[in-house]
């Protein structure tokens, strides 16, 4: 059973990350609300993908890096350790402000390659915005650092604090910026919002009594094995980042509308795995860690193989929910303002497609932690490396049958694929015969559930109900009727994770009331 702390930690999590997604939400929203799907919100995608979707990856990177190597560099002298700590700040920075040196340089090069479809105004546009945004890569790297440092101390308060910030800062962009400047503008707020997590992070570090100074040697003993670790993250985390890069670029040559279309429906898309999957796989991956530093193995494999019952257990229903309910969920998050009905059409047909990718997506998060925690970071590398190329092969086959649909499509084979590989690494096949009362409990639960989102979704006939309240009312109660019965039947049926979910549940509601 997950432990106590382990809990706490997971709900602690939950609660600042449900708050985050929520502005996530509102931020989105107002993208869409202000600049709906035209040519300029088009330029602010790709202009963002650069050091959004592949500068994200290297704080993604470094943080997951950073969590082994400072639990392990930890138990040693604290002086050693303060040395270790330096050489790592000074390297990353020192990488980041060349990489944002080379970008602002190569930013016309950058965007004829990534959006060969802009022309005109709309190129110039694009090209001016990614200079104005280049220049995040330094706070992504620096964030991505403090927030490993911190999580290894098993603090988990600024990496889910930070992104509040980030959001607060990026919707302050987009409205008062926005307004003032036009898309240009919400860029600015995008650099802003990436620079506002410091002011999270650093403060956290200086009540754990850490500081960070730059140096000029770099010869600690494990100062060359995280770099080495640090790169296989890197290929990992950027792979899906890539995948989304090359649809960009495929949407680029594609109708206007189509890559800002995309972009909504992928962000509503990935909700779940930030606001579910990623609370319950962090403090996990953070055990799992410190079990392999301590050479805890028995303790480790127990802990893995609870951890994908966990994933499985939370992937399940929320991929039905935003499965059958996907039209009246677009409805009630985007339609609003300029976003019309021919936008909600494009952005739901390819929501469709990204949605079944949500299982694969989630299991293939919380498997490469594990092997992460393990410092095993050649498979996921390879592995991933793999769904990129079957991406690109089905992006060219799928696009001539299903146009932009295709590149969506192409993006779920890749997940799926990238998830078979890791389950055959670890043997799941045995561990399947091991665990079938439990995918047995599940399946049975899953399918009523799903009976019981397409009976209330056409008796409420939830795809044409009018007004903002009845939607998002009918919604709910919908989606909650059916979680319920669908945790109902666990309980019966015997799953220990539905009995402990529901104390979860329950201090998450008391500890709300208290705040409240």
């Amino acid at each position: 059973m997950v432990g106590r702390r382990l809990s706490r930690s997971t709900l602690w999590i939950f609660s600042l990350t449900a708050m985050s997604r929520v502005l996530g939400f509102v931020r989105t929203v107002a993208l869409a609300t202000f600049f709906g799907t035209e040519m300029q919100t088009d330029a602010w995608v790709m202009a963002s993908a650069l050091p959004n979707l592949l500068f994200g990856s290297v704080n993604q990177a470094i943080t997951v890096a950073t969590v082994p190597a400072v639990s392990a560099a930890g138990v040693e002298d604290p002086d050693h350790f303060q040395r270790f700590l330096n050489q790592v700040w000074t390297l990353i920075v020192l990488a980041a402000v060349i990489l944002t040196a080379l970008g602002e340089w190569l930013a016309p090069l950058i965007v004829s390659i990534i959006a060969r479809g802009f022309r005109g105004p709309e190129r110039q546009l694009t090209i001016l915005m990614t200079r104005i945004m280049i220049p995040s890569i330094i706070f992504w790297g620096a964030s991505g650092f403090l927030t490993g440092i911190l999580q290894s101390r098993d603090n988990y308060f600024g990496m889910t604090l930070s992104p509040l910030m980030l959001n607060v800062v990026q919707i302050f962009g987009i409205i008062v910026l926005g307004h003032w400047f036009h898309i240009v503008g919400a860029a600015w707020g995008f650099s802003l919002a990436v620079a506002s997590q410091l002011l999270i992070l650093w403060p956290l570090m200086r009540r754990h009594g850490l500081s960070l100074h730059f140096t000029r040697h770099f010869d600690h003993p494990r100062l060359r094995p995280m770099l080495k670790l640090m790169g296989p993250y890197f290929v990992v985390s950027s792979a899906g980042n890539v995948e989304l890069m090359t649809d960009r670029m495929l949407a680029s040559l594609m109708p206007t509308g189509s890559i800002s279309a995309m972009n909504y429906a992928f962000t509503v898309s990935q909700v779940p795995l930030g606001l579910i999957i990623t609370p319950l796989v962090t403090p996990i991956f953070t055990r799992l860690a410190q079990h392999h530093a301590h050479r805890h193995q028995e303790a480790f494999r127990a802990l893995a193989v609870q951890g994908f019952r966990w994933v499985l257990l939370f992937a399940l229903p929320v991929s039905l929910v935003l499965l059958i309910l996907n039209v009246p969920i677009l409805r009630g998050v985007y339609e609003h303002g300029v976003f019309n009905r021919s936008s909600l059409w494009l952005t739901s047909h390819m929501f469709l497609y990204a949605i079944l990718a949500l299982p694969a997506v989630s299991l293939t998060t919380y498997l490469q932690q594990v092997l992460y925690a393990a410092e095993n970071t050649a498979r996921p590398a390879r592995y991933s490396l793999i769904a990129v190329c079957t991406n690109i092969v089905g992006n060219l086959l799928l696009t001539r049958w299903l146009g932009v649909y295709g590149l969506v499509l192409a993006t779920t084979l890749a997940s799926w694929t990238n998830c078979a590989l890791l389950l055959r690494t670890f043997a799941w096949r045995q561990q399947l015969r091991r665990q079938r009362d439990f995918l047995f409990a599940l399946t049975l639960a899953g399918s009523a559930m799903a009976l019981t989102l397409t009976g209330l979704s056409a008796l409420m006939n939830l795809n044409h109900v009018y007004g903002l309240a009845p939607l998002i009312l009918g919604v709910l109660f919908t989606a909650l009727t059916a979680l319920l019965i669908y945790g109902s039947l666990l309980l019966v049926l015997r799953v220990p994770e539905a009995r402990q979910a529901g104390r979860l549940a329950r201090h998450l509601v008391q500890r709300l009331a208290v705040s409240s």
